[in-house]
């Protein structure tokens, strides 16, 4: 059975790989587009991660400390926690999936593949676009349209709440609050970076399938071109690396003057 992916030598492995004469090389079939895009999917959803987790404290925190101080009344806000709890969960499902493709298309570009190496690929890249839009979808609707809302003594409920108010704190119309806003224009962001990787990454697996690995077409004629430089045909690519010999032949021996008188 061939091995799920092979072709990692360590000798790649050294600080030179993030040059800019590396990462945008035009040697490798998409090399720019795909160092730019995985960049950018990882980095807004990380943002995204960031700010939803914040969003995600505040809410829950206050809900919790509102009940504590007096558990006749309930801050209703589950609607924002679970549709922000399940954005955190897509914008790690996309870490998972396109920050090791950055690493080895950046370290190891000329790496073999399995085909259920390139179907695993196929398959996280598709999951990731399908979490992060429905993401992207579910917050914009709860934080335009949803607003959450106080059981039990309204007014009580809407003092103690105040008590856990910072710096815009958790108002119960979430599109008040910005940190809601600016997570759903970064999980919006996070799906277009990651529909890009994802058509980025299908086309590098089928360039690779239809047999043209890793090279762009520029690559490939810089490389054949080096391989004719340096005599890899005729014996060389037949596999003969012995140096051919050298046939010598004798000295011809040099006619002897025999002296005049002598001859006579």
């Amino acid at each position: 059975m061939a091995p799920f992916m092979s072709g990692f030598p360590l000798k790649n492995v050294h600080w030179n790989v993030f040059y800019g004469s590396n990462m945008w090389n035009p040697n490798y079939y998409l090399r720019r587009e795909k160092m730019v895009f995985y960049q950018l999917s990882t980095l807004f959803t990380t943002v995204c991660n960031s700010i939803g987790v914040a969003l995600l404290t505040d809410y829950n925190d206050s809900q919790a400390g509102v009940e504590a101080i007096d558990p006749r009344i309930y801050v209703y806000n589950n609607d924002l926690i679970g549709s922000v709890a399940y954005n955190v969960w897509a914008c790690v499902f996309v870490a998972i999936v396109f920050t090791p493709a950055f690493i080895l298309d950046l370290i190891w570009p000329e790496r073999i593949e399995s085909p259920r190496a390139r179907l695993t690929w196929k398959i996280g890249s598709v999951l990731a676009c399908i979490f992060e839009l429905s993401s992207a979808l579910t917050l914009s609707v709860i934080v335009a349209r949803h607003c959450g809302y106080i059981t039990g003594d309204a007014v009580l409920g809407q003092q103690l709440l105040d008590r856990f108010t910072k710096d815009g704190g958790t108002p119960l119309c979430y599109r008040t609050n910005p940190r809601a806003v600016v997570v759903v224009i970064f999980a919006w962001l996070g799906f277009v970076a990651v529909l890009a990787s994802t058509i980025v990454l299908w086309l590098g697996i089928r360039h690779d399938e239809r047999g043209l690995g890793p090279w762009s077409a520029k690559g490939r004629a810089r490389k054949d071109l080096t391989e004719k430089d340096l005599g890899v045909s005729g014996d060389r690519a037949a596999g003969n690396t012995e140096p051919a010999q050298s046939i010598s032949h004798p000295a011809p021996v040099a006619e002897s003057k025999m002296p005049a008188h002598a001859a006579s």
